[in-house]
């Protein structure tokens, strides 16, 4: 995730044949204003889209991974994070036994994604024998939904609330996931995206410490520490309920309009 973006060849060669410094400032003045703006920007639904375009787009979810032309890929956020740190809390998370749940798990599954990501998805907790955040179906859908953000897997980073996977059906509020939540606000301070989406009430109830349903949250950013939240559904809801791939799509071009994304 920390190799060089397909593309970026082209511009390094082209910004360092003189003025490279003035683009590069010229970014990052760019992203401070993004965050500043972010940070500002209203709150709630600004409409509905009923294009053929967006219609097309939901129509497909959960037909396959159709092969979908990517845009230039998402410019990552300055991490000044030191390989050490990163590497430390990984171990930690390893090594967990605070709770039986973590005494039990011989294998905690690896979350990856770049650790300057500016946006992470978070997920309740992973698929049992699952080397990534979803597999089958849902993992299909979850990769289609990524594909109409006109983003690649390796742009961004899969959080997991719980870091094993459970024996048992747990509660948002859970002697477990409260445990965790140390460990995933520590991975969001490090990578410090610019937007994060939560999917599926457990994870958004858990991660906003709320007891409102995911209904009446989704829809609308939520501000935390300087990062704007969006709460929508699960992949594996939308396999069971077809008809939320629409409220799904409302969502995450909200998140597109966040980061810039077309």
């Amino acid at each position: 995730m920390e190799e060089s973006l397909p593309g970026a060849g082209q511009e390094d060669s082209a910004t360092n044949e003189g003025g490279g410094s003035f683009y590069r400032e010229l970014s990052e003045l760019i992203d401070a204003a993004k965050a500043g703006f972010l940070y500002l920007s209203e709150k709630g639904i600004t409409g509905l889209s009923c294009s053929r375009e967006s219609q097309k787009i939901i129509e497909t979810w959960g037909r396959g991974v159709a092969a979908v032309p990517l845009r230039k890929p998402l410019p990552f956020s300055p991490c000044s994070v030191s390989r050490e740190e990163w590497e430390t809390l990984s171990e930690e998370i390893r090594n967990c036994s605070a709770c039986a749940l973590g005494r039990n798990t011989t294998a905690k599954p690896k979350e990856t994604g770049p650790k300057n990501a500016r946006l992470v998805f978070i997920v309740p907790f992973p698929q049992t024998g699952a080397a990534h955040p979803f597999s089958g179906p849902a993992g299909e859908l979850f990769l289609k939904i990524i594909q109409a953000m006109h983003l690649a897997s390796e742009e961004i980073y899969v959080l997991n609330v719980v870091k094993c996977c459970p024996e048992r059906e747990l509660s948002p509020f859970s002697a477990e996931a409260a445990l965790c939540a140390s460990f995933l606000k520590r991975q969001l301070a490090i990578i410090q995206p610019e937007a994060v989406c939560v999917m599926g009430a457990f994870a958004v109830q858990s991660f906003l410490s709320t007891e409102e349903t995911l209904e009446a949250l989704r829809g609308r950013f939520h501000a935390y520490q300087g990062m704007a939240v969006m709460a929508t559904h699960h992949p594996e809801t939308l396999l069971k309920e077809p008809s939320k791939k629409r409220e799904v799509w409302e969502d995450v071009k909200k998140i597109m309009d966040k980061l810039g994304l077309k």
